[in-house]
């Protein structure tokens, strides 16, 4: 973080296959000079997030925030925190502190650094995944459409930002019942991801396994086809599976059985789904 990189993009899982994408906010360039005390304790705060540890996680942005509050005002390391510890409380439903912060951060961005600026964008699109979280749809989507063109703007409409954005905003559609509206949001997710991420990219698979789904939903099993087989053939590659026959179709079976007893109930219906495409094929 303390390296002036804009953002860092992570991924969280909801509760079916579906990924969110988010951001722990970094220090942009307009930051003031480094406080060790704070870019300590915001660095081991987001080691922590990564790993697992939320608890040390917030206690350590809390640190951090105590260390930002000495700060000017309207200096960005408050924004960045306040972002982080955000993105902690929306994940523990703590929904109003999470709302809070990032309304204390988007005011410091839109002073300091403009209403369109990419810091901006990371910060509404984790309000909007917020919103998202209560089912407050009609709050979400008009910020997901600001970060689309926040992005488009400051990272370029191929970059992988533009497919985080696209993703987001066609899950919140899916919620909705809105297929018909998310399924060329996931195509162009796809498309930028090839480019960015690489096909094989675990990011952009599920992106596929989606897409597929929503497909399926819609009857258009031939669109679907070639998506499952595509999210099958990675699934087959990431657990071992080499061959195509029974056994291997039986094995992908145990897999998804596997998955939904640990709670995976999402990957394990694509999975599912995905084994009854290859085998009418």
């Amino acid at each position: 973080m303390a390296s002036g990189q804009l953002s860092k993009l992570l991924l969280r899982t909801g509760c079916s296959s579906a990924l969110v994408w988010l951001f722990l906010a970094a220090v942009p360039v307009a930051a003031g000079p480094v406080d060790t005390a704070w870019a300590e304790a915001i660095d081991s705060g987001e080691s922590a997030y990564r790993s697992g540890q939320k608890k040390v996680a917030e206690e350590l942005f809390e640190t951090a925030l105590a260390e930002a509050e000495k700060f000017p005002a309207t200096d960005v390391r408050r924004a960045t925190t306040l972002n982080d510890l955000a993105v902690i409380y929306d994940e523990t439903a703590r929904y109003d502190k999470a709302e809070d912060c990032y309304t204390r951060a988007l005011a410091i961005q839109e002073k300091v650094l403009g209403a369109d600026s990419a810091e901006v964008a990371t910060t509404l699109n984790n309000m909007a995944n917020l919103y998202k979280d209560q089912r407050k749809y009609d709050k979400a989507e008009p910020m997901y459409q600001r970060v689309i063109g926040i992005y488009a703007k400051t990272k370029g409409p191929e970059s992988e930002y533009m497919a985080m954005s696209y993703h987001n905003l066609a899950l919140l559609y899916e919620h909705e019942g809105r297929l018909k509206d998310a399924i060329p949001l996931y195509k162009n997710a796809i498309e930028i991801g090839d480019k960015t991420m690489g096909p094989d990219n675990d990011h952009v698979i599920d992106l596929v396994g989606n897409l597929a789904a929503a497909y399926d939903h819609e009857g258009q099993k031939a669109s679907a086809k070639p998506l499952f087989h595509r999210y099958l053939q990675s699934v087959k590659g990431a657990v071992g599976i080499e061959d195509d026959g029974p056994a291997a179709m039986a094995a992908l079976r145990k897999f998804a059985a596997a998955m939904r007893k640990d709670g995976q109930n999402g990957n394990a219906d694509l999975v599912e789904k995905a084994v009854q495409y290859e085998a009418g094929k």
